[in-house]
Order: structure tokens, then sequence, then C-alpha cells
């Protein structure tokens, strides 16, 4: 077994190395990167794909799943492909100009699946996902965590 130097462990600042969950796209389109997915459900079947959970892009109109886990993609997953999944990331380059510091930020309904509702005002329904850390233009940065979120609601 190797051993491990505690000087090489590192904390994590834009996601966490360590808690990268692997699924699979089961759907028809590309998910993309920093988009809410929530665990596939289809009638008869498992949410799962073999060993990996399959997952979908999460939709905050749905009230019956408004308390189902999410979580983060960490890059692009292509239809019927794997990829990886995160309970929390630091979503960057966004315009949050909208918004100031500290307000949170919702998961977007419609035909934005999946986004963060960067405009100001609660949605219909509201699912807070992270929180503003930078409000700007073209720079914004929104801290993600849509799993320890769902508690606050």
């Amino acid at each position: 077994m190797p051993v491990m130097k505690q000087k090489s462990l590192q904390p994590a600042t834009n996601f966490p190395y360590s808690e990268g969950i692997l699924v699979t796209n089961d759907t028809a389109n590309p998910i993309p990167a920093g988009r809410m997915v929530t665990f596939k459900r289809t009638v008869g079947t498992t949410a799962t794909s073999g060993a990996t959970l399959t997952v979908e892009l999460a939709d905050a109109s749905s009230a019956a799943r408004s308390k189902d886990p999410l979580l983060v993609t960490k890059h692009a997953i292509p239809a019927g492909k794997r990829g990886v999944c995160l309970p929390w990331m630091m979503l960057t380059g966004l315009d949050t100009s909208a918004l100031s510091v500290g307000a949170n930020v919702y998961l977007a309904a419609g035909a934005n699946l999946g986004a963060p509702k960067l405009t100001a005002g609660a949605p219909t329904h509201a699912r807070i996902i992270g929180v503003v850390f930078e409000s700007h233009g073209s720079t914004g940065r929104v801290f993600c965590c849509p799993t320890m979120m769902a508690a606050l609601n």
C-alpha cells in the first residue's frame, strides 16, 4: 500500500478532487459541465447502468422531484457515455451582475434545465443550489452545493 505524506494533501478550491461520482448520461442529449443533475427515474428499471448511476438534468419546475438529491457535472457528459459528478463545485466565468455577494442562487426552470438561475428573484419552485461569491458581469463566481442547500429550503 502506498504511503501518502501529509504535505501532499491539499485543500480543494474549485471542486473536490476525491469526491467524484462516476455516472452515466442515459439521455439522448449531452449534459454540459457545471449543470445540476439528478438520478434518472424510469418506470420498471433501476437508476443504475451496470455499476454506475444514471443521471438526467434536474428540472426546477417539477414539484414532485423538488427534494431529490442533486449533483454537479464536473465536465460535459456525452449522450450514453460516462462522466463524473461532484457534490459541490465553484462555478466561474458567470454573469452574476444582477445578484449581490451572498445572494441565494436557485435552480433554473424551463428550457435551461440544470443551470443556475442568475437573475434576481426566486422562481416558482425555489430550489436553492448555491450562493454568489463574486458579483461581476463576466467573471462572477457561484459556490454551488445543491445537496447541502436542500436542507436550507
